[in-house]
């Protein structure tokens, strides 16, 4: 179906987001990773740059303490070399915080799930044609906005963080030369307070953003939520999944029901009714369970491994079935149900006096 279609009026199902993680599809926002990444970028040069800087600084004296010695192209090339060295040493903690960082943070927000077929081989990425219409599709300038008012923001934050320091700096030293470094190290920290504090805002915005564009690109037509509820109540397994799932539910349920029976009447085999009655709290006896086959066995069941009084009478039992589990028995079977209770406690009250006996 298009992506602009007009017809996708309807949320996306549970099942079709599982549909779409499956493949890959999730709300990702390349503007948390960036925040990450700067945070990583920064904390990693907090904790090494003072011990990179001095050995970098060491090692650069050496070769330019012995540059007097390059006098050959394989020396300069050794002393490039060298210097190449250093600069990886010092680049690599910081690379591979910044890759790390950011691949875990586009694997957390799509749960792990990887989309495969983006590394399948797909002339049409090189196609000059295709690339030429994204330059001026609506996704596409939506993007190009983005970033430009990112860059002008952070532009903007940065003048800020510097412009008190700048505007000191000059009477700062010449008033104390060796205020140098302290002004230089205030200088840094309001700019990466800076670029944190937008980098954020900005993330937290594209993070909604992200989220409001997915549930837009999965967005279901009516058709299509009725066709998905007509093949999942069609489909063998999830038919079978759910009839267990609800017969676990009901064997649960049934068991605390059966807890607080005071007499179950039965067809004797057909039909059984538990019903439960306090005479302290309740104006007539409710109804807590209902079954017929298979689910009347297990009533009569769990009544028989509680002492719960079976009871047969079939006409009554039958009428009984007709109500909803929850609800008060009607004033018509009021009679009935209480000759029942009313034979139950002459015989709990018989076999008291017999145990006192």
């Amino acid at each position: 179906m298009a992506e602009g279609d007009d017809s996708r009026t309807e949320a996306a199902t549970p099942a079709r987001l599982s549909r779409a993680q499956s493949e890959g599809q999730a709300p990702v926002s390349h503007e948390l990773a960036s925040f990450a990444n700067l945070c990583a970028a920064l904390l990693i040069i907090a904790m090494l740059a003072p011990q990179l800087g001095r050995t970098a600084a060491l090692r650069l004296g050496t070769i330019l303490a012995s540059a007097g010695s390059i006098d050959s192209p394989p020396a300069l090339t050794a002393a490039l070399r060298k210097c190449a060295q250093i600069w990886a040493d010092a680049l690599l903690p910081l690379m591979l915080a910044v890759a790390v960082t950011g691949a875990a943070i586009v694997l957390g927000q799509t749960r792990l799930s990887l989309r495969l077929a983006a590394f399948k081989p797909d002339l049409s990425r090189i196609n000059p044609l295709s690339g030429f219409f994204k330059l001026f599709s609506a996704n596409h300038g939506i993007d190009a906005l983005k970033s430009i008012l990112k860059i002008g923001v952070m532009s903007f934050a940065l003048w800020l963080a510097l412009s008190a320091q700048l505007r000191n700096l000059p009477d700062a030293l010449r008033e104390n030369m060796n205020a140098a470094p302290a002004i230089i190290k205030t200088g840094i920290v309001a700019i990466a307070a800076a670029l944190i504090v937008v980098q954020g805002f900005i993330a937290m915005l594209d993070v909604a953003w992200s989220q409001i564009s997915f549930g837009n690109s999965v967005r279901m037509s009516l058709q299509d939520v009725k066709q998905e509820n007509k093949d999942s109540g069609g489909n063998p397994q999830i038919k079978a999944k759910l009839k267990a799932i609800r017969n676990a539910r009901t064997r649960q349920n049934l068991k605390k029901a059966m807890a607080n029976a005071t007499v179950v009447i039965t067809n004797p085999t057909h039909y059984a009714v538990a019903l439960a009655y306090d005479r302290h709290s309740q104006a007539a006896p409710k109804l807590i369970a209902k079954g017929m086959g298979e689910m009347a066995a297990r009533i009569r069941e769990l009544a028989t491994e509680r002492r719960v009084p079976l009871v047969p009478n079939p006409p009554l039992a039958r009428a009984l079935h007709q109500l909803d589990v929850e609800s008060e028995i009607p004033v018509e079977h009021y009679k009935a149900v209480a000759d029942i209770i009313a034979y139950i406690w002459k015989l709990e009250a018989q076999a008291a006096r017999a145990k006192m006996i």
